[in-house]
C-alpha cells in the first residue's frame, strides 16, 4: 500500500495497448414526486427515477461509429 500523501504514476504511455472497441452509454430518467414515504427515522423519499431513455455507441479504435443504438 502507498502511504499517505503519496501517489502512484504511468509514465509510458508507449506501453499501453489499444483497446479495439470503446463503448460510450448515456441513460436518462424523469423524478416522478408523487411518492412520498418514510424509509426510517431520518429518511424519507421524496420522488422516483423512472427511466425515460437511453442511447448507447460503439467506436472502434480508428474511430468508426460500428453502432448506435
Amino acid at each position: 500500500m502507498p502511504k499517505p500523501g503519496t501517489f502512484t504514476q504511468f509514465k509510458k504511455t508507449r506501453n499501453m495497448l489499444k483497446v479495439p472497441y470503446v463503448i460510450y452509454a448515456d441513460f436518462e430518467s424523469v423524478i416522478k414526486t408523487d411518492c412520498k414515504s418514510k424509509k426510517g427515522d431520518k429518511t424519507t423519499l421524496n420522488g422516483k427515477h423512472v427511466p425515460s431513455s437511453f442511447a448507447l455507441a460503439c467506436i472502434r479504435s480508428d474511430g468508426k461509429l460500428m453502432y448506435v443504438k
